[in-house]
């Protein structure tokens, strides 16, 4: 039993994912074949009386894709939720272990979330970035107060899997009016983010979505407004008569309507219609969301000024 062929490091599973193997027996024989995931997971698939095959396994990892960050209470470096380290096994035999992710990605030092070099960031919210670093890493965080400063760093080992970054801040003093965000790669800094810390407003929404580099993208709308409630009803009794008629669905829809913001920053937003999944992010917990629409609108000069994106979400009582 040989592997006559396995995917690449970096590949993508919304690509074909072919794996050979040649048994090197002359009779036809059947064959286990066991994919193993860095989660955990196995997935197994028997083929029968076979010398060679190749096995398409991406239909099988789909479901693994675009799986938002683990929120955490501290700062956290961890391997994304959408990468995997994978290796195959065929009756007993296994294959080198391979690494994969939602997005095709090279094994080299990049910032997948879009660099600013400055964000207005909601207090209380996390902070969240996607990072391919093949280095030690080091995460420098500076609280800014009036006059004084106050830095921690933070250090994960070489990954050969993109990285999700969590910095949280809950629990900051109000006298905290910024973080800087520092992170270096091995003894390279990759990026400067200042954060100005701004109360949310009751109007606020923040949206969390995926980039087309696979990375995490964060944007808080500024004004939220419903739109429409839809509700659905079952057949149980007559409504006409006054009868108990119990509900079998509710959805609530609601516009978010952005800051005239700048170019760049336009151009990061546009691109949520593309994400394939999409979550809003409030207190700290991501709850995945629909648009009624991916459509934008630009302007006759090929711009946009403002985004606005109509949200769909199961109503759970209460006005939105």
């Amino acid at each position: 039993m040989k592997f006559t062929s396995i995917p690449q490091n970096g590949s993508s599973w919304h690509n074909p994912l072919p794996v050979s193997f040649d048994t090197e027996l002359d009779e036809p024989s059947d064959v286990e074949l066991k994919v193993a995931l860095s989660s955990k997971q196995t997935i197994t698939r028997r083929l029968y009386g076979v010398t060679e095959a190749t096995v398409d396994i991406a239909p099988y990892l789909r479901h693994l894709s675009c799986s938002p960050p683990l929120i955490t209470d501290e700062v956290s470096m961890l391997p994304s939720q959408s990468s995997q380290r994978v290796y195959i096994t065929a009756n007993g035999v296994s294959s080198h272990s391979f690494s994969l992710f939602h997005r095709p990605y090279t094994i080299s030092t990049s910032l997948l979330t879009t660099p600013q070099e400055s964000v207005k960031h909601p207090r209380g919210e996390p902070i969240l970035l996607t990072l391919n670093s093949p280095n030690m890493t080091n995460l420098i965080v500076t609280q800014v107060m009036h006059g004084t400063t106050n830095t921690t760093t933070h250090s994960s080992k070489a990954s050969t899997v993109p990285m999700d970054i969590v910095i949280p801040t809950t629990g900051l003093s109000e006298a905290v009016t910024h973080l800087r965000v520092t992170i270096h790669s091995g003894i390279s800094e990759i990026v400067t983010i200042l954060y100005e810390l701004v109360e949310k407003r009751s109007t606020a929404t923040t949206i969390v979505w995926f980039n087309s580099r696979g990375g995490i993208e964060c944007y808080t709308f500024p004004v939220s407004l419903r739109v429409s409630y839809d509700a659905k009803v079952g057949a149980a009794g007559d409504e006409a008569l006054g009868q108990y008629v119990p509900l079998s669905s509710a959805t609530v829809c609601y516009r978010l309507c952005s800051a005239y913001e700048p170019a760049q920053q336009m151009e990061r937003l546009a691109e949520i219609v593309f994400s394939p999944r999409i979550f809003r992010l409030d207190d700290g917990v991501l709850t995945p969301i629909s648009l009624r629409s991916r459509h934008v609108d630009f302007d006759s000069h090929g711009t946009l000024r403002q985004m606005t994106i109509e949200v769909e979400e199961p109503w759970e009582g209460g006005a939105k």
